[in-house]
């Protein structure tokens, strides 16, 4: 029982790990797209 007590708490721990993880790589992501487009934009 403790221990399913423990699983239950880690669970939300865990997918909030995650989720962080996912919003940093977006994040991530689309300042280099951002850095693509200004460098385009500077080139013309």
């Amino acid at each position: 029982m403790v221990k399913m007590n423990l699983i239950m708490l880690n669970e939300p721990r865990k997918e909030k790990r995650h989720l962080e993880k996912s919003l940093a790589t977006s994040a991530a992501i689309w300042a280099e797209l951002k850095k693509k487009k200004q460098n385009k934009m500077e080139e013309q």
